[in-house]
């Protein structure tokens, strides 16, 4: 994976939101057990170049539709809303309930469901679920929309995250 993968965050927005530190063998085994899942290898790849950031292209396209993803998530030891961590974590708010019941009989278990990309400009995200593994056993890659008052909409998108990639 190019370093040219990765864009550029501006000075104001680095003010309030400081890049985390890079992913280093130790903070990934760290959140690999803290989260009991461990994460695939073109993933990881990626964030040891940059961990988490906006990314340059952002048109993806996935099954002939047209879809932008902006952000992919670090690895870091808190459970902020720039780090890769599980559904459980995303919507774990009391009001949640009805949404977390309808996302889990989509996608599974949410605490097998990771957390990892977003769109800026739009409810869309992207997870890693470790309860649909594609043939090699690595974790599918599931479009996810949440918008207040309406049901979840959960979809595989891709087989793997390199495939994800090449959307």
């Amino acid at each position: 994976m190019k370093e040219n993968f990765w864009g550029e965050m501006s000075e104001e927005y680095l003010k309030d939101n400081p890049e985390p530190p890079p992913l280093t063998d130790e903070s990934l085994a760290a959140f690999e057990k803290r989260i009991g899942l461990r994460l695939p290898q073109v993933l990881t790849d990626l964030l040891r170049i940059k961990n988490g950031g906006l990314i340059r292209n952002t048109d993806f396209r996935f099954a002939g539709k047209e879809f932008q993803v902006t952000y992919i998530k670090s690895v870091a030891d808190a459970e902020s809303h720039n780090a890769i961590r599980t559904y459980l974590h995303v919507l774990d708010d009391p009001d949640a309930a009805e949404t977390l019941a309808g996302l889990q009989q989509k996608a599974g278990d949410l605490g097998r469901l990771l957390y990892v990309a977003e769109a800026l400009d739009g409810p869309d995200a992207y997870a890693l679920n470790y309860n649909r593994l594609n043939v090699t056993g690595e974790p599918t890659i599931w479009r996810i929309a949440l918008e207040y008052g309406e049901a979840p909409r959960a979809k595989q998108i891709a087989s793997s995250f390199a495939e994800f990639l090449a959307g």
